[in-house]
């Protein structure tokens, strides 16, 4: 049994300590109404910073620093699917007023002890955020079956 592989962007905008957290559509197929991160998919022929320019165009985000934090290889057993993710924190000087997120039905800025208590934060980020050290990157796998998260490992 294959599975599809996908490469994506993850983006988390960093404002004076707090996180753009996307809150998915309640109509969404997995994670409906849970909150994430802003995201896209690499097209064919691109790299991850170009479609991270390309968020940031379509969302009106100007950064001050883009910093490359973590590569994920995420599997998603009923989606039979794998996302290959570069996870990027996007420092702003100023908030941008989002008005359009695909895939989502608004936003909020999240502190990480915030992040850490509310049961919608998509599970593997309350693990990787207190990993994330300034001059580092870290590499994981999940597992996924639907919304449950049914293993995760660090790579050291």
């Amino acid at each position: 049994m294959s599975y599809t592989n996908r490469l994506l962007v993850d983006c988390f905008v960093k404002f004076q300590g707090s996180y753009l957290m996307v809150k998915r559509k309640p109509s969404e197929e997995w994670f409906p109404g849970w909150f994430g991160s802003l995201w896209r998919e690499v097209p064919p022929k691109e790299n991850p910073y170009q479609a991270l320019k390309s968020l940031f165009s379509e969302c009106g985000i100007k950064p001050r620093s883009i910093r490359l934090k973590a590569i994920a290889n995420n599997v998603f057993h009923n989606l039979k699917e794998t996302f290959n993710v570069f996870l990027f924190i996007v420092e702003v000087d100023k908030k941008p007023s989002i008005k359009h997120v695909p895939e989502g039905e608004g936003v909020v800025w999240m502190r990480l002890d915030e992040m850490e208590k509310n049961d919608k934060v998509m599970p593997e980020y309350k693990r990787v955020f207190p990993r994330l050290k300034e001059n580092e990157i870290i590499f994981y796998h999940t597992e996924y079956d639907f919304d449950k998260l049914i293993n995760m490992k660090f790579f050291d």
